[in-house]
């Protein structure tokens, strides 16, 4: 299941024409695109991951202001075999709390992997 997503994390709020329901859409050009629903303004910082046991893709992103209190870690899946992504949910949340802006980007990809890990291991 390899497809050519490009998630666009953009918020427009008059926007008639963009339908934000996660389904997977396919381009003039033979790309696939989906525009996921984010839970909050100001989405950055995109992960990718494929859950090898049962082939459902994880996206995991920063939700909320760079930088600000109210920024926390959303995620939508995609099951195998379906077109469309789950709505965007906060998986974790720290109230007031906003990890340094100073810290290094692949400490950030690191908190993502133990996050992801911590979601789909202890089910």
């Amino acid at each position: 299941m390899f497809l050519s997503i490009f998630l666009l994390f953009i918020y427009l709020a008059q926007s008639t024409t963009t339908t934000y329901d996660g389904i997977i859409r396919r381009s003039t050009d033979g790309t696939s695109y989906a525009y996921l629903s984010p839970p909050r303004l100001g989405n950055h910082a995109a992960f990718i991951e494929e859950i090898v046991s049962s082939h459902t893709l994880a996206v995991a992103w920063f939700s909320g202001g760079e930088g600000t209190p109210n920024c926390s870690i959303a995620l939508s899946l995609l099951q195998f075999g379906s077109q469309q992504f789950t709505p965007g949910v906060i998986v974790s949340e720290r109230v007031n709390y906003s990890l340094s802006m100073k810290m290094k980007l692949s400490l950030e990809m690191l908190i993502f992997y133990f996050i992801l890990e911590e979601i789909f291991y202890i089910q």
